[in-house]
């Protein structure tokens, strides 16, 4: 029973550092969209958020 118990513990600390992992990456790539938006608004300052190309 410990056994499985290490196991599942493992696991969640597993999955802990992918959660991380990604929530780093979701930040890098919020600051890269942001970083586009403003520069489509210099070109087309009438662009909204969201809008369909």
């Amino acid at each position: 029973m410990v056994d499985v118990v290490d196991e599942l513990k493992a696991k969640l600390v597993e999955i802990d550092r992918q959660v991380e992992e990604l929530r780093r990456e979701i930040a890098v790539l919020d600051d890269r969209k942001a970083a586009l938006e403003k520069v489509i608004k210099v070109y087309e300052p009438g662009f909204e958020v969201g809008a369909s190309p």
